[in-house]
C-alpha cells in the first residue's frame, strides 16, 4: 500500500521543515542576525511571525493573522504587534501578540513587565464583557515575545478571579545546538 502526504495531515512535518530552513538560513548566514542586535519589529519579522504563521498555516480558512499596529474592535484604539482574527468575522479575536523588545535590544525587565501589563488590563477588559454577555467562563488567549522567547498564555476569569496560564514557551533559536532543542520541543 502506497501512503499518500497530506500537508494538512502531515503539518508537523511541514512547520518542522520549513521553520528549520528559516533559522538555519540566519543561522548558517556570515553575519547571523539572531545574534545582532535588532529592533522590535525586526525582531517580530524574524522570529515570533515565521513561527505563527507557520504554526498556524493549516487553519487559515479559519483564522487570518494581521500584523504590526492593528486595532481589535474589542480593545478600542489599542495597537497591537499582531492580532489572530476570526475569517470572515473581525470582531472576533482569539489571539492578540505582543512583542516585548527586540534581540539585545529594549529587552529589559521593565519593558516586559510594562508590557503584560497592558495586556492583562485590556484582557480584564474584554473578559468582564464576556461575562456580562453570558459567557460562562470567558477565556483570553495571547502571545509575547520577550528576549528570544515566545510564551503561549492566556487569562481567564473563573469565578471571580483572573487566572493567567502559560501554556508552553518555545525559545527562538539563534545557534545549531538551540536549534536542535527547538525541534526537539515539536511535537
Amino acid at each position: 500500500m502506497i501512503d499518500t502526504f497530506d500537508p494538512i495531515i502531515h503539518a508537523d512535518l511541514n512547520f518542522t521543515e520549513v521553520l528549520c530552513t528559516h533559522f538555519l538560513n540566519m543561522i548558517d548566514s556570515p553575519r547571523n542576525p539572531l545574534l545582532q542586535k535588532q529592533l522590535e519589529r525586526n525582531a517580530g519579522f524574524l522570529t515570533t511571525i515565521p513561527i505563527l504563521h507557520n504554526l498556524f498555516v493549516s487553519r487559515n480558512d479559519i483564522l487570518d493573522m494581521q500584523w504590526v499596529e492593528k486595532n481589535a474592535s474589542a480593545t478600542g484604539n489599542i495597537k497591537w504587534d499582531g492580532i489572530v482574527f476570526v475569517v470572515g468575522n473581525k470582531t472576533v479575536t482569539p489571539i492578540f501578540v505582543e512583542l516585548s523588545g527586540g534581540i539585545s535590544f529594549n529587552s529589559t525587565d521593565k519593558k516586559e513587565i510594562d508590557d503584560e501589563k497592558k495586556l492583562v488590563e485590556q484582557f480584564i477588559k474584554l473578559l468582564k464583557i464576556q461575562k456580562a454577555e453570558g459567557v460562562e467562563m470567558p477565556c483570553q488567549y495571547y502571545v509575547r515575545y520577550f528576549d528570544m522567547i515566545l510564551y503561549f498564555e492566556s487569562l481567564t476569569y473563573f469565578d471571580d478571579y483572573y487566572v493567567k496560564r502559560t501554556h508552553f514557551a518555545v525559545s527562538c533559536p539563534s545557534t545549531c545546538s538551540k536549534l536542535i532543542e527547538f525541534v526537539s520541543k515539536i511535537p
